[in-house]
């Protein structure tokens, strides 16, 4: 199961509406048929991690830890101390050319 902080949905929306006008209703769509689970964004960043991460992407990451998941995908990686973070998590950071790669996206 997919799972996403509201925080990155609302971004994903906004950004599709702003760039990518054309594809908003596919999205929708897609978020429609195959609905993730919404991490609310957490009032407090998780102190294991606040200092690997900039503080724009604590919020989000610590979602990943409330929601569990096994793969944190970022277009952003330079954000993250990847090794430190997935040794400390085990959450495994990838690229979305990784994750595409991994999954047999392509």
């Amino acid at each position: 199961m997919a799972v996403i902080s509201k925080q990155v949905l609302e971004e994903l929306i906004r950004n599709f509406r702003e760039k990518l006008p054309q594809a908003l209703s596919i999205f929708q769509e897609f978020i429609t048929s195959c609905p993730p689970e919404i991490i609310i964004d957490p009032k407090t960043i998780n102190p294991k991690v606040k200092n690997l991460v900039s503080p724009e992407d604590g919020p989000i990451f610590t979602s990943a830890i409330i929601g569990r998941v096994d793969y944190f995908i970022t277009g952003n990686r330079k954000d993250f101390k990847i090794a430190r973070l997935e040794k400390l998590t085990g959450i495994k950071i990838l690229s979305p050319k990784q994750a595409v790669r991994l999954f047999g996206l392509v």
